[in-house]
């Protein structure tokens, strides 16, 4: 049986714990490229093409996020994106700005992995009708089994 390569996916996190965390529940699932601030993840995204999420913590000191992802857009970066943050008033305003989905902080870690797992497995299509409608995608089981958890 041959494996697939693992999806690239961006971390943009800036808090040394909370980028922690991230990474390790990401860590072997997804090939991780992990940077703190906005301008190394200005970086990555245009040196690498293959990045198929991006995963933002919108807490960021040197700019906002709402700035990073107008500059991911000017870039010409189309793939996927996830914003986190405690805020939860903050979702309606990133979802204007075509974000994916948002992650509510603090989350519990299978939801975390699951909806990360969502947003990369489901066409963006089906993501954004999912999210007018309220509703999950029944895959849990499936997902569960595929990472073990």
């Amino acid at each position: 049986m041959t494996t697939q390569p693992l999806k690239n996916v961006l971390l943009v996190v800036e808090p040394p714990g909370f980028h922690m965390l991230v990474s390790e529940l990401l860590k072997g699932k997804y090939n991780l490229h992990k940077t703190f601030n906005a301008a190394e993840g200005l970086k990555v995204l245009q040196r690498e093409k293959d990045i198929e999420l991006v995963l933002i913590d919108t807490r960021l000191s040197e700019e906002s996020a709402v700035e990073f992802l107008g500059q991911v857009k000017e870039i010409g970066y189309e793939n996927k994106i996830i914003t986190m943050n405690t805020d939860e008033n903050l979702s309606k305003e990133f979802a204007q700005l075509h974000v994916d989905k948002h992650i509510q902080v603090p989350f519990a870690p299978e939801d975390f992995i699951l909806s990360v797992y969502d947003v990369i497995a489901l066409p963006r299509e089906f993501i954004r009708d999912q999210k007018e409608v309220n509703k999950k995608p029944n895959i849990k089981g499936k997902i569960k089994k595929m990472f073990r958890i």
